[in-house]
């Protein structure tokens, strides 16, 4: 995965480059214009000079930026300023006076005239690249800011367990604890699985797929006691998907959905089936009901915590990188269809684990 994510963290890296150079480019070309019609500098030896200092000090500023990220941006962007100066004045002195020697002995006034047109365009260059990237850091702090709330109101919903689910599983444990004591004693221990998994995932950014499919089977195993035979699931994953960090509750709603929308409705029940594979660099979830289905129903589908909650998510951490489908087939009931990347962008390594206590 390290290959994968250094790759996907390079290519924004090289488009902004390429941008940089573009616009560079553009500038020194008009500059290059300018000097060739306002002295006796060919053409070409304008076009010379003026790439000379934009260009290195274009590549120079970004490459240090890149390679010392940790570095004062006044080292960074100062070295690269620096040395495009020395590169694009040598050019200029060589192009004007034919050689070092003949520039500093013959016309030593020129050339400190030289070295002030160099530091007024390295003044100009270095303005652009400090507004430039004054105006990236503030739309990455936002967006930052933007992420946190989100993740914070996302963390917020994740908390709140269906209020009938939770109250029909409570009354349904009343019921059979006179009556059936074995049974109330299973539901009990599912509910309290299903709540240290939601406690867990409220308190995480993102959580683990085997994690996840631990609350599934908690909630799914709650609804097998609720339905009795009404009621038949079940979930293939590979367990080498088992450790690929996921954003919490991803499945739950959609088996949630499946069942309440799908097969609560029928007195016989139904079948609900949730399989993980993998494609290309990406994870497709397939979860299958013979319900009901939605073509007479459709305003229950993607409503309230479930679907829509669910869509935030995706939009927040894959942004467009994901895709869930929901469709009909022509055998009945419903198919939810979601795929989205292996690696979660901006936390490929770890799950962002916040401390419990």
């Amino acid at each position: 995965m390290h290959s994968a994510n250094s790759i996907t963290a390079t290519k924004p890296l090289l488009k902004e480059l390429a941008q940089n150079l573009f616009f560079t480019s553009l500038a020194c070309l008009v500059i290059a214009v300018l000097m060739s019609l306002l002295s006796p500098l060919s053409t070409l030896a304008s076009l010379k000079i003026a790439f000379s200092y934009g260009i290195s000090m274009t590549l120079l500023l970004n490459l240090f930026l890149v390679w010392w990220p940790s570095y004062p941006v006044w080292i960074t962007a100062g070295s690269g300023v620096l040395l495009g100066l020395l590169l694009g004045t040598s050019v200029m002195i060589l192009e004007i006076h034919g050689s070092f020697t003949r520039a500093f002995t013959e016309q030593p006034l020129q050339v400190l005239g030289n070295l002030l047109i160099g530091l007024i365009f390295s003044f100009t260059v270095c303005y652009f690249f400090y507004i430039h990237y004054r105006t990236q850091k503030l739309q990455a702090e936002q967006a930052e800011k933007e992420k946190s709330l989100a993740l914070s109101q996302l963390r917020l919903l994740q908390s709140q367990i269906e209020p009938h689910f939770l109250f029909n599983t409570l009354g349904n444990i009343q019921g059979l604890v006179d009556t059936q004591p074995d049974k109330a004693k299973q539901m009990i221990q599912a509910l309290t699985a299903l709540l240290r998994a939601n406690l867990s995932q409220v308190r995480s950014d993102t959580t683990s797929l085997d994690q996840e499919l631990g609350l599934v089977r908690a909630y799914l195993e709650i609804q097998q006691l609720r339905m009795g035979p009404r009621l038949k699931w079940s979930i293939q994953c590979p367990e080498s998907l088992h450790s690929v960090a996921i954003p919490p509750l991803l499945l739950q709603p959609l088996v949630e959905n499946a069942i309440k929308h799908g097969l609560e409705p029928l007195p016989e029940g139904g079948e609900v089936s949730l399989e993980i594979t993998t494609e290309q660099n990406l994870i497709q979830l397939l979860v299958r009901d013979s319900g009901r289905g939605f073509t007479d129903h459709p305003t229950t589908q993607g409503e309230g915590l479930g679907l829509s909650n669910l869509r935030q998510r995706l939009e927040l951490f894959y942004a467009d990188q994901a895709k869930l489908t929901i469709t009909q087939p022509k055998a009945g009931g419903t198919q939810i269809q979601l795929s989205f990347p292996l690696d979660i962008p901006g936390a490929p390594e770890n799950a962002h684990h916040l401390p419990l206590g």
